[in-house]
């Protein structure tokens, strides 16, 4: 479905982000066994950081990302779900835990963030 989606969408004609020259993904699976998607997309003569302006940066990225609502509360609620707060399932042992791999710790698959 990923390469469906990539070749169907991404990569079609319409370009909704630009020409994607390369990109990376990676799929992974949550605790109970939901997938979810971390992915980069190199996209053609998209400005580089630390060297085109902060303004041609936001210029770009206006093109293809849009957010709009009716009111700065509704705003304010959306973002606040999108926020991530500890819960009992972050912790092991009683340390919040990371679940990705590091170069720290690989042997464990995890490292700890306190």
């Amino acid at each position: 479905m990923v390469q469906l989606f990539l070749r169907d969408i991404l990569k079609s004609t319409l370009r909704p982000i630009g020409e994607i020259v390369d990109f990376f993904y990676r799929v992974e699976f949550q605790q109970r066994g939901s997938p979810h998607i971390h992915c980069l997309f190199w996209v053609k003569e998209a400005p580089q950081y630390g060297k085109n302006s902060n303004d041609d940066i936001a210029k770009f990225v206006d093109r293809y990302v849009a957010c709009k609502a009716d009111s700065e509360e509704i705003v304010g609620d959306l973002v606040n779900l999108q926020r991530h707060k500890h819960s009992k399932t972050c912790k092991r042992q009683g340390h919040l835990q990371v679940q990705f791999s590091t170069a720290t710790n690989a042997k464990n698959n995890d490292f700890r963030t306190s």
